[in-house]
């Protein structure tokens, strides 16, 4: 399985988001996210082919994440710079999608929400 998820991230296909952690022993997850980089090829594999498939999709909330996710990561790329963005989540489920580490000083977390 890693050596197939090389390849789709060598290929540029998919996006690993790493887990935001600095206490190791709390009990959050650490297993990292996995992004599709063309929300197009993300759709058609599952099997969405209109917009208004879109809308009634049940996975559309995630989808509407993997887009935002990638337009953060675009911006920082476009600077030269490496996308400081993680996600943080606990194993009861409390989660925050998107975590943009500013530095020693600040972290900013992002709930992404679609509708």
């Amino acid at each position: 399985m890693r050596r197939w998820l090389s390849f789709l991230q060598a290929g540029y296909v998919v996006e690993l988001l790493r887990p935001h952690f600095v206490n190791y022993s709390k009990r959050l997850v650490k297993t990292p996210k996995l992004y599709f980089q063309d929300t197009g090829v993300l759709c058609h594999l599952l099997g969405i082919r209109e917009p208004s498939d879109l809308q009634t999709h049940p996975l559309r909330g995630a989808i509407f994440e993997n887009f935002v996710v990638n337009e953060l990561r675009k911006v920082y790329i476009h600077h030269g710079q490496r996308p400081p963005l993680y996600f943080w989540r606990e194993s009861g489920g409390r989660e925050v999608d998107v975590l943009i580490d500013l530095g020693v000083t600040a972290t900013t977390d992002r709930e992404i929400r679609q509708g």
